[in-house]
């Protein structure tokens, strides 16, 4: 789908509901898109073809889009998904980051539940088509195992 832009384009491509007809990138458009390229940490790869980036890359890429789309609400699903461990830990402090320095409200669904406790304040756990939601962190592991039937060890 991108694969002759650059990640740097593709981040820009979060920009275009603010762009006027011609598809031109304001200074501001540009200066966001660089911030949110220092914020992942992505300026090694960002001017890499897409289709060349690895599975993780393209992950940081496409968060960074939505980021550059400056929403409100944040809708991402498994942003985790085909980071290693270190893009992993980046992305979780850069969401704990925006969770505490704006106001955007940050919706993402999950299987990996041991950063939940220090990333969110509530977790709706779906379960047999029932919500519940779970208010506090520190029982969000041990709710989330007893919903599966696991054990703690």
């Amino acid at each position: 789908m991108y694969g002759t832009h650059t990640g740097r384009e593709v981040l820009m491509l979060g920009r275009l509901p603010y762009q006027n007809a011609f598809s031109i990138a304001s200074l501001k458009d540009q200066t966001l898109v660089e911030e949110i390229i220092q914020q992942l940490k992505i300026q090694s790869f960002v001017d890499q073809k897409f289709s060349e980036m690895s599975d993780g890359e393209k992950q940081l890429i496409m968060i960074g889009r939505a980021l550059t789309q400056d929403t409100p609400i944040i809708l991402m699903d498994e942003p985790g998904a085909f980071l290693d461990l270190v893009n992993r830990h980046q992305l979780i402090e850069v969401l704990i980051d925006l969770a505490k320095n704006t106001s955007k409200l940050i919706l993402f669904s999950t299987h990996e539940i041991d950063f939940l406790p220090r990333l969110c304040n509530q977790v709706l756990l779906i379960e047999k088509g029932e919500m519940t939601l779970l208010n506090n962190p520190t029982n969000f592991t041990s709710e989330i195992h007893k919903s599966f039937g696991i054990n703690q060890l």
